[in-house]
């Protein structure tokens, strides 16, 4: 058995022939990552998450924001997210590559109870008025 499955590393590794290649993912995410950063969705979710641990290796504004990547994207089971994650860029999931063995179901679970702990509809009304104005800027 391979003993990388025990700890989750960025990209895939394929060996032949005394060579060893090491790919990641990127496939959508850049032009995915545009959208998002134009939507401001990671400054409105820290603005209306509850107050973040300092204990957490991954914000919940990032996990969530992995989740809606991976959701638009693949649509991978959540306790699929941490190996879906493992096989991609980690800069554009918005993680480090010591990030990634942080990340599995219960810390994207927990990132999904704090969200439901916001104020969820202020949270809407923000990247919805903010996308709006976006549009009417553009529009001009």
């Amino acid at each position: 058995m391979d003993q990388d499955k025990d700890t989750q590393r960025p990209g895939e590794t394929a060996h032949a022939h005394g060579h060893t290649l090491e790919s990641r993912r990127v496939g959508a995410l850049p032009l995915l990552d545009r959208f998002l950063k134009r939507l401001r969705i990671e400054q409105f979710l820290c603005k209306h998450l509850p107050r973040e641990d300092r204990r957490s290796r991954i914000s919940t504004a990032t996990s969530l924001l992995l989740l809606l990547r991976n959701l638009l994207i693949s649509r991978e089971p959540l306790y699929g997210v941490g190996e879906w994650a493992a096989r991609h860029d980690t800069h554009w999931l918005g993680l480090s590559d010591e990030q990634l063995p942080a990340l599995n179901d219960d810390r994207v679970g927990r990132a999904l109870d704090r969200l439901f702990d916001a104020d969820v509809a202020a949270l809407a009304l923000d990247v919805a008025a903010h996308a709006v104005s976006g549009v009417r800027r553009h529009a001009r």
